[in-house]
């Protein structure tokens, strides 16, 4: 479950099982997982893939829960998928159309069990972990997420990894 996944990633001595990646390719056949959305998604990633040292499970988790949060509060606009390098590190991000988050809720978004409108918990599901877990996933990567939104103007998230997750969290290092 996210719960106790949470917990694992929240843990100092969590190990991640990382292994080389060839990250654009991973990120598009995760992304593809999604095309039957009704907005449609673009997924925008360079020619030249390179390899990454990540956790394939908890990464395949991180994009799978932006893109359900993209698709759930995009209100069937339009999502982008984006991959990009700068030097060492990997830039995703995902970025919808939808009805955005209000910035009073920005700085807490990503702690466990928020949520902006907990109305929205009736229509959309979900018990607040998604943004967390995501958030935990990209630093136990040595990482870090990034939310801009505003209310009625979609959000954009960030996610930034290095090529490398840091030795005391990796696999190799327990």
């Amino acid at each position: 479950s996210d719960l106790l996944e949470a917990e694992r990633l929240n843990n100092e001595h969590a190990a991640l099982v990382d292994e080389p990646v060839f990250i654009s390719e991973f990120v598009q056949g995760v992304s593809e997982q999604f095309l039957d959305y009704e907005g449609g998604i673009n997924i925008e990633r360079p020619e030249e893939d390179r390899e990454f040292y990540l956790d394939r499970l908890r990464f395949r988790l991180l994009i799978t829960n932006l893109l359900n949060n993209a698709i759930r509060h995009g209100e069937s606009n339009p999502i982008t998928v984006r991959l990009e390098y700068r030097g060492d590190r990997a830039v995703l991000e995902v970025i919808d159309q939808g009805e955005g988050i209000p910035e009073e809720h920005l700085g807490q978004i990503t702690e466990p069990f928020y949520r902006a409108d907990s109305s929205r918990q009736r229509n959309t599901g979900g018990f607040g972990l998604g943004l967390y877990l995501c958030r935990l996933i990209a630093q136990a990567h040595g990482g870090e997420l990034m939310i801009r939104s505003k209310s009625g103007g979609g959000t954009h998230i960030t996610v930034n990894l290095p090529s490398h997750p840091p030795d005391s969290k990796s696999a190799s290092a327990v």
